[in-house]
């Protein structure tokens, strides 16, 4: 009869669609929708092996379809290596620095638009591959793909650092954030002049609940009964996830999803944020070489001395010269590199830019240098010594507190082992070129 025809027919097509599953999963066979389309349940498959980022039906991936702003990074670069040329006080250098700052922001402004564009392409391919649209050949090559625009990211936020350092991480903390902020500017101008929101020609609208300076509540953990902990807290970058949010307390977070458990509007009762709250990202060093500081040298207290160097990032290995040098394995991550009076003349190094480590030395500073100097007067300077480092606390740091910072002869030190935490690559950059 029919029915027994019809359901052999029905079990015949469906191991040849199991079939073809299979062969486009392993990637033996790349079968797009037209493909799947063409099969004759009695004679097989008719496809033929395709590349998956050439194929006309629509249906396979055709890569992701964006670029970053090759002509914005090579203008950059070029300003860049003139730069790193110059001596820190030649004619013009002052100049050369700004316009580098200048395009180095019109280079995050254009690279934050591809990233934006990339990353909604492939979070579509990625869901593609999860319902096994997308083989995993495909797949990887798609993310082989986006590696280059993750690579962008740190590049940026490396020269940032290199062009404006500062504490804790200098511009390289903030410039995505300045960046998201230009394009919703330039956003909202455009659209008050009339352009459609459609328009390929109008950035994009901020794909996260919240913006900045706005208020929030983010899960903390647990609270002693057992229950959510909620802190009331004010965003302070929403470019991308995750969230960072100075917290009421005075801490800070950040929330790595954008979900309401995690992070959630604040109530309408909410206060607002407190007029002591600190939301900035990043700040200028305080201090440049020359300047005379006390720094916080545990149970011998603040000693006067002068600094020598700021913005010390290397992980250069003992043996190579003209460069901070670090224990294998470890990185050279402080401030400053400051000289201490006193016969010794020994070298610290502050991890941190913050008063409880270093500050501006005082008239009672420099009185007790004078008074400890003339009491050596006399005595036989030694050789230089390993010196107990600042004492840092509760702030994250590449230097942990209480590790000792080395010697310093012919403009390199040793000792004073850093983190590992930075950004790949940010060190070297950050320690060579004119800025400082």
């Amino acid at each position: 009869s029919g029915a027994p025809m019809l359901e052999a027919l029905a079990t015949l097509l469906c191991l040849l669609a199991a079939v073809a599953f299979w062969l486009h999963r392993s990637g033996r066979v790349s079968f797009g929708h037209a493909d799947l389309l063409k099969i004759n349940p009695f004679g097989g498959a008719s496809s033929v092996a395709t590349d998956p980022f050439s194929a006309s039906d629509g249906w396979l991936p055709t890569g992701l379809g964006v670029e970053l702003p090759y002509d914005d990074i090579e203008a950059y670069e070029a300003l860049a290596e003139e730069l790193k040329g110059m001596q820190r006080n030649a004619p013009g250098v002052q100049d050369l620095h700004q316009q580098c700052i200048n395009k180095l922001m019109q280079r995050a402004c254009s690279s934050l638009l591809a990233i934006w564009k990339a990353s909604i392409e492939i979070d579509r391919l990625f869901r593609m591959h999860r319902t096994n649209r997308l083989s995993t050949a495909e797949w990887e090559l798609v993310e082989a793909e986006f590696e280059a625009f993750r690579e962008e990211r740190l590049a940026v936020s490396e020269q940032a650092s290199w062009l404006r350092p500062g504490w804790p991480g200098g511009w390289g903390e903030s410039i995505w954030h300045d960046a998201h902020r230009a394009l919703m500017r330039a956003r909202q101008k455009m659209l008050d002049d009339g352009y459609d929101p459609a328009d390929a020609r109008v950035p994009p609208a901020g794909k996260l609940r919240f913006s900045p300076a706005d208020r929030v509540q983010c899960n903390v953990g647990k609270d002693g009964s057992g229950g959510v902990k909620w802190i009331s807290g004010t965003v302070i970058t929403s470019w991308d996830l995750p969230y960072k949010v100075a917290l009421d307390n005075g801490s800070r977070v950040t929330a790595p999803q954008d979900s309401d458990n995690l992070i959630r509007a604040a109530p309408p009762d909410d206060p607002g944020t407190p007029a002591a709250a600190d939301l900035t990202l990043w700040r200028p060093y305080r201090f440049k070489p020359g300047d005379r500081v006390a720094c916080n040298c545990g149970p011998d207290g603040f000693r006067a001395g002068t600094v020598l160097e700021r913005n010390i990032l290397s992980d250069l290995v003992p043996g190579e010269s003209t460069a901070v040098a670090a224990p294998p394995g470890k990185k050279v991550r402080a401030a400053y590199a400051v000289r201490l009076d006193g016969p010794e003349q020994r070298v610290v190094l502050a991890p941190m830019d913050l008063p409880k480590v270093v500050r501006a030395a005082t008239p009672e500073d420099e009185e007790r240098s004078k008074a400890e100097s003339q009491g050596a007067a006399g005595a036989e300077g030694g050789p230089a010594v390993q010196a107990e480092g600042t004492q840092a606390a509760e702030e994250p740091s590449g230097t942990a507190p209480g590790t000792a910072a080395g010697t310093v002869a012919a403009g390199s030190a040793q000792g004073a082992a850093g983190g590992d935490e930075a950004v790949a690559g940010q060190e070297k950059a950050a320690s060579n070129g004119t800025p400082d």
